[in-house]
C-alpha cells in the first residue's frame, strides 16, 4: 500500500494545476474583451460595459509577466525545496497563487484601463511566482518518487491536467462571457481556481507525511540532501540536457503563443464568434490529452528523441500551412499543434530526468522550467509588438506573426535533429529562391508595381547582374572548397563545421536585407556581398560533409550516402519550386525572402550539430584504418595533387561540364518559361521542379551502384539524356508539353549523374588522396557553375538579338558543353578498360581503390597468378592480409 502513496500526491498535484490553469486560459478567451474589440463591448455598441481598452502589447504583457516571473522563481524554488522542504515551499506558493488571483480579478474594477492594467499586471506577476514555483516543486517530487517506475506516465498525467483544464475552459468560458459579461466571468473562474492553492497545500502535507516511508531509501536521501552551489550543479549538466532545454525553450514558447493568440486571430481575421473561437482553439488541448497514452509507450520503449523530432515536425508543418496556404483550415492547424503538444508532453520532462543524475535533477528541473517560462514570455512579447504594428494591415500583421512562430519552431526542430543532410536541405532554400524570384529581381514580373502590379519591392537587375549573384555564389566556393579542405585537414571537422556555419548565417542575413537598399545598385551590391559569404559557407559545408562520408561510408553504402546527401538538394528544390512561386504572388518579394531565411537558418544550425556528432562518435564507429586516415592533419599539398591519376581528371572534366550545364538549366529555365513561353511564375516553378522530382530517385540508383558498379555507363547515359533534352527544347515551340519532356530527360540525366559521380571520385583515388580529390572536385563544381552562369548571363543580355534567338543560343551553348561531358565520359570508359581493376565498372571499387596500384606505394603492384585448379576463368582477387593499415593487394587470376 505504501508504494501507492505517490499516486495520491500526483492526484493532488494534478488537481492543483487543473484549478489554477483556469485563470491562465481565461486571459486568452477574454482577449477581445480586454482589448475592447468584441462585438458585445460598449465600444462596439454592445451591452458589456466592463470591457477594457488594452492594446496588443499590453495584453501580451500579461503573459510575459506571468512567464518571466517564473523565469526567476523557477531557479530559486529548487534551492528553497532542498533548504526548507516540500511542505513549506508548497505553503508559500499557495499563498502567492491566492494573492495573485485576487489582484488579477479585482483589477478591471479600476475606472481607467491604464490603472486596471497596472493592478492586473501586479496580480499576474504574483500569480506567476506561485504558479511556476508549484510546477517546479511537483516536477522535483515526481522525478524522485516515480524514478524507474512510471516516470513518463506521471509527467504525462500532470501535463494532461493542463490540457483537461484547457478543454473545459475553452469549451465553456466563451458561452459564459457572452451571457454574463467579463467581470462576472472572471469571478466564476476565480471560484473554480481556488481549488488550486488548497490542493497545493494538501499535496505538500501528503508528501511530508508519507514520502519517507514509501520512497526508495537512496532516492529519499538524495532528495533531502543539500548539494553544493547552483553554479557547480549547472556545470555538471551534459550536452544532451542542454539540447532538451533548447527544444523546450523554443517549442513551449511557440505553442503558448498559439494558445494565447489563436482565439483572437479567429475572431479578428476569420470573423468567428467568441464561442466558436474558443471551441476551435480548444482542439489543441483535446488532442494533447492523449499524452499519457504516449507516455506509457515512452516508459516501456523509450524513443524520446524520435518523439521530440515528431513533435517539432508536426508543429513546423502546421505553421508552414498557415504561412503558405491561404485560408488554411483552422481545425487542421489545431489538430497538428495538438498532436505535437501531446508528443512533447510525453517525452520532454522525463527526458530531462534520464539525462541528469539524482543530485542534479532538481536544478535541472528548475533551470528547464525557467527557460520554458522565459521563452514563452519572450515570444509573447515579440508577438505583441508585431500584432500592434500600425503600419500593417489586419492580414499582414497575422502573416508576420505566423512567420515569427515558424522561425522559432525551426529552432526546436534543430534541437531535435542532428542529421548532416539537413544542412544542405535548408541551405538549398537560400539558393533556389533566386531562380524562382528571377523575374521579380529583374523587374519583369507582371506583379511588379511598374507593370501595373502590386509588388513595390521588385528590383531592376539586368540578366548579367542576376546571373552575377549565381557566379558569386559558385566562384566563392571555388576558393572556399580548397580553403575548407585545408582547415579540416589542419584543425579537424568540428572547427571546419563551425566556420562554414558562421559564413552561411552571415551571408544569408546580408542577402535577405539587401533589397531594402534605396536603389537597385545599392541592393545588388549588398546582395552580392551576402552571396559571396554564403557561397563560402555553402561549398565549405559540402566539402566537410563529403570528406566525412568518403571515410565513414567507405566500403559500405558509399554511393547511396552521396545520393541521399545530394537528394537533400533535390527535396529542397522540389518544395521550393512548388511553393515559393505561390508565396511570392501572395506576399511579394521581400516577405518571401524572409520566409526563406526562416527556413534556411536551419542549415548552419544543422551544420554545427553534424560536426558535433562526428566529433563525438566517429572514432568509436569508424574502421580504425579509415579513422586514422581521416584524422591525419595533412592539409592540402602539391604532392597529393600530383598523385591524382588521369582517370580522376577525366571524371573531374565530366563533372565540370555536366554540373555547369545542370545548374544553368535550374537557374534560368523558369525564367525562360516566363519570358519566352508566357507561363506564370507558379507554373514555371512547378515545371522546372520536375527535374528535382525525378532526381529524388538517385538513392535507389545509388543502391544499385553500390551493388553492381557500372559507373562509367551511368556517366555516359547521364550526358546522353541531357543532350537529348536540349535537342528537344531547341526544336519545339510548344508552350508546355515539350518543356515537360525536357525536364523529364534532364531529370533522368541528373539522377544518373548524382548516383555515380561522387562515388567515382572515391573509386579512382586512395584513402590518402580522397580528401584533396574531394576538395578539388568541389572547387571544380563551384567554378563551373559560376563560369557557365556568367557566360550565359552575358549571352542573355545581348539586346541586338531577338528573344527567341537569344534563348536558342543559350540552349546551343549548353548542348556543346554537355557534348564535352559525353566525350569525357567516353574517355573515362576507355581508361577504365585499360585499368586492370576496372574501378568504375567493378562493384568492388569502393572496397579497394582502383588507383591504389598506381599511386600508393603501400600497396603492391598487380602480380600475375597462375591458373588455379585448372579453371579457365580469369579475374582478380584481393589478398586477405593487411599491412600497416593499407588495403589488401590485388592479385591477378588467370592473366
Amino acid at each position: 500500500m505504501a508504494d501507492q502513496k505517490r499516486w495520491v500526491f500526483l492526484l493532488f498535484s494534478c488537481l492543483t494545476i487543473f484549478g489554477v490553469e483556469w485563470l491562465v486560459d481565461e486571459t486568452s478567451i477574454l482577449a477581445s474583451r480586454f482589448s475592447g474589440t468584441a462585438p458585445d463591448c460598449f465600444q462596439r455598441n454592445g451591452s458589456d460595459t466592463t470591457c477594457l481598452n488594452m492594446n496588443n502589447a499590453e495584453f501580451n504583457a500579461l503573459y510575459v509577466a506571468h512567464n518571466w516571473a517564473g523565469t526567476v522563481v523557477a531557479l530559486c524554488t529548487g534551492f528553497f525545496v532542498t533548504r526548507y522542504g516540500v511542505y513549506n515551499v508548497s505553503m508559500v506558493t499557495s499563498a502567492l497563487l491566492l494573492a495573485g488571483m485576487i489582484l488579477f480579478t479585482v483589477g478591471p474594477y479600476c475606472s481607467a484601463t491604464s490603472a486596471a492594467f497596472a493592478v492586473m499586471m501586479v496580480g499576474r506577476l504574483v500569480f506567476g511566482c506561485g504558479y511556476w514555483g508549484n510546477v517546479v516543486v511537483s516536477h522535483q517530487v515526481k522525478s524522485h518518487w516515480f524514478f524507474g517506475k512510471e516516470l513518463a506516465v506521471a509527467f504525462g498525467l500532470y501535463s494532461g491536467s493542463f490540457r483537461l483544464s484547457s478543454i473545459v475552459t475553452y469549451a465553456s468560458i466563451g458561452s459564459i462571457v457572452e451571457k454574463y459579461g467579463m467581470q462576472t466571468t472572471m469571478w466564476i473562474v476565480f471560484a473554480i481556481a481556488l481549488s488550486g492553492p488548497v490542493c497545493a497545500v494538501t499535496a505538500g502535507w501528503y508528501y511530508r507525511q508519507y514520502a519517507e516511508q514509501s520512497m526508495d531509501r537512496s532516492l529519499w536521501s538524495t532528495a533531502r540532501s543539500h548539494p553544493g552551489t547552483a553554479v557547480a550543479l549547472v556545470k555538471q549538466l551534459n550536452r544532451q540536457y542542454w539540447m532538451i532545454a533548447l527544444f523546450l525553450l523554443t517549442f513551449y514558447g511557440t505553442v503558448l503563443s498559439v494558445i494565447s493568440d489563436f482565439p483572437k486571430f479567429l475572431i479578428e481575421a476569420r470573423e468567428n464568434t467568441e464561442t466558436a473561437a474558443g471551441l476551435i482553439s480548444g482542439i489543441i488541448a483535446d488532442i494533447a490529452m492523449f499524452s499519457p497514452l504516449i507516455a506509457i509507450i515512452t516508459d516501456r520503449y523509450g524513443w524520446r528523441d524520435i518523439q521530440m523530432l515528431t513533435a517539432s515536425s508536426l508543429l513546423f508543418l502546421a505553421f508552414l500551412g498557415m504561412d503558405l496556404i491561404p485560408g488554411f483550415n483552422a481545425i487542421l492547424f489545431c489538430v497538428l499543434v495538438g498532436l505535437s503538444y501531446a508528443f512533447m508532453s510525453a517525452c520532454v520532462w522525463s527526458g530531462v530526468v534520464v539525462t541528469t543524475t539524482p543530485s542534479t535533477v532538481g536544478v535541472a528541473m528548475g533551470l528547464a522550467t525557467s527557460l520554458q517560462s522565459f521563452g514563452a514570455g519572450l515570444f509573447m512579447l515579440i508577438g505583441g509588438f508585431i500584432l500592434d504594428a500600425s503600419s500593417n494591415s489586419l492580414q499582414n500583421k497575422w502573416v508576420n506573426f505566423y512567420v515569427l512562430l515558424t522561425c522559432t519552431v525551426s529552432l526546436s526542430l534543430v534541437a531535435a535533429v542532428t542529421a548532416c543532410c539537413l544542412t544542405l536541405f535548408f541551405a538549398q532554400w537560400g539558393f533556389d529562391e533566386m531562380g524562382i524570384l528571377a523575374s521579380r529581381m529583374s523587374g519583369l514580373s507582371p506583379e511588379c508595381i511598374w507593370n501595373n502590379g502590386t509588388d513595390a519591392t521588385c528590383l531592376t537587375m539586368t540578366a548579367s547582374e542576376f546571373n552575377g549573384l549565381f557566379v558569386a555564389h559558385f566562384w566563392s566556393g571555388t576558393i572556399s572548397a580548397i580553403g575548407t579542405g585545408y582547415i579540416t585537414g589542419r584543425f579537424g571537422i568540428w572547427i571546419g563545421s563551425l566556420c562554414v556555419a558562421l559564413a552561411q548565417l552571415l551571408g544569408m542575413l546580408i542577402f535577405t536585407v539587401g533589397p531594402y537598399g534605396p536603389t537597385t545598385n545599392v541592393a545588388y551590391a549588398v546582395m552580392l556581398i551576402g552571396r559571396i559569404i554564403f557561397g563560402c559557407g555553402f561549398w565549405g559545408s559540402s566539402v566537410v560533409s563529403q570528406q566525412v562520408m568518403s571515410h565513414w561510408f567507405f566500403g559500405r553504402e558509399l554511393a547511396m550516402a552521396f545520393s541521399l546527401y545530394t537528394n537533400s538538394i533535390r527535396i529542397a528544390s522540389i518544395i521550393s519550386f512548388a511553393s515559393l512561386g505561390t508565396v511570392a504572388q501572395k506576399y511579394g518579394m521581400q516577405n518571401t525572402m524572409w520566409i526563406v531565411f526562416g527556413l534556411a537558418v536551419l542549415g548552419p544550425s544543422s551544420s554545427v550539430l553534424g560536426g558535433w556528432v562526428y566529433k563525438r562518435f566517429a572514432a568509436i564507429s569508424m574502421a580504425e584504418e579509415r579513422w586514422l586516415a581521416s584524422s591525419a592533419r595533412t592539409g592540402i599539398s602539391l604532392s597529393l595533387i600530383k598523385k591524382l591519376s588521369w582517370h580522376y581528371w577525366t571524371v573531374a572534366i565530366f563533372f565540370f561540364a555536366t554540373y555547369g550545364t545542370l545548374v544553368s538549366i535550374l537557374a534560368d529555365f523558369a525564367k525562360f518559361l516566363t519570358e519566352a513561353r508566357g507561363l506564370n511564375e507558379a507554373t514555371a516553378g512547378v515545371t522546372t521542379g520536375i527535374i528535382s522530382d525525378i532526381g529524388i530517385l538517385s538513392p535507389l540508383l545509388g543502391i544499385v551502384t553500390d551493388r553492381y558498379g557500372w559507373r562509367d555507363i551511368q556517366m555516359i547515359a547521364s550526358s546522353t539524356f541531357i543532350l537529348t533534352g536540349l535537342l528537344v527544347i531547341t526544336t519545339s515551340t510548344s508552350a508546355l508539353s515539350m518543356p515537360v519532356i525536357f525536364c523529364v530527360l534532364v531529370g533522368a540525366g541528373y539522377v544518373l549523374f548524382t548516383s555515380s559521380v561522387w562515388s567515382s571520385v572515391v573509386a579512382v583515388t586512395t584513402s590518402t588522396t580522397v580528401g584533396v580529390a574531394m576538395s578539388i572536385t568541389t572547387a571544380i563544381q563551384s567554378f563551373s557553375g559560376g563560369a557557365f552562369l556568367l557566360m550565359l548571363g552575358l549571352l542573355l543580355d545581348r539586346n541586338s538579338m531577338e528573344e527567341r534567338g537569344t534563348w536558342m543560343s543559350f540552349f546551343v551553348v549548353l548542348a556543346v558543353t554537355v557534348s564535352v561531358a559525353l566525350l569525357s565520359a567516353l574517355a573515362a570508359l576507355y581508361l577504365d578498360r585499360k585499368n586492370i581493376l576496372r574501378p568504375l565498372r567493378s562493384k568492388h571499387s569502393t572496397y579497394v581503390p582502383a588507383a591504389a596500384a598506381e599511386m600508393n606505394t603501400a600497396v603492391d603492384e598487380v602480380q600475375p597468378f597462375a591458373k588455379a585448379n585448372g579453371s579457365a576463368r580469369g579475374g582478380y582477387r584481393y589478398s586477405d592480409s593487411l599491412s600497416s593499415g593499407s588495403v589488401g593487394s590485388p592479385t591477378c587470376v588467370n592473366c
